[in-house]
């Protein structure tokens, strides 16, 4: 069992793709991913944005991001963490989403180095040799490159679903 999800991250990064600590919803046929740290408000975020927009929430602490040549597509995966949602649903992928806890409300769009660290972060690897190393790093910064990604420091209400939402729109 140890030995598959050893190379889990490293196959994948073969596919263009990784697996990120997020969850990720369905809002009008893209998909938007909310990554942190366990316990900095994933769930909650997708779930306000479920309740005051509709969206649709499709894993609930996981999800893969491919990155090819048309494009950047996050897949829902069979993994779920507590809220145990986990639905099999890919879609184009509109924005990367970081959280943070915060008395009030602000968004800011992150790029370059700090975009590609941020979601290095946030993601699930094993860089045991240089070239395994060398695949991830591109593929991160193809993600980093194609799609945006935002610092969300939020309060969990409905205050940060029209903070990220104002952005998002005029992106």
């Amino acid at each position: 069992y140890m030995w598959p999800v050893v190379a889990l991250p490293y196959l994948l990064a073969m596919k263009r793709t990784v697996m990120v600590h997020a969850s990720y919803i369905d809002v009008g046929g893209e998909g938007i991913i909310f990554s942190a740290p366990c316990g900095t408000g994933k769930s909650t975020q997708a779930a306000l944005w479920e309740k005051h927009r509709g969206a649709e929430i499709i894993n609930g602490d996981k999800c893969a991001i491919t990155a090819d040549p048309d494009g950047v597509t996050v897949h829902g995966v069979p993994f779920a963490g507590t809220s145990g949602i986990c639905k099999n649903k890919s879609l184009p992928l509109k924005a990367i989403v970081i959280l943070k806890q915060a008395p009030q409300n602000s968004v800011k769009r992150l790029g370059g180095a700090l975009a590609v660290k941020a979601l290095t972060e946030n993601i699930y690897h094993d860089m045991a040799t240089a070239a395994e190393s060398a695949v991830l790093m591109s593929l991160i910064m193809d993600i980093c490159e194609k799609t945006p990604l935002y610092e969300l420091s939020c309060t969990p209400d409905a205050e940060a679903v029209c903070a990220l939402e104002k952005i998002l729109r005029s992106s």
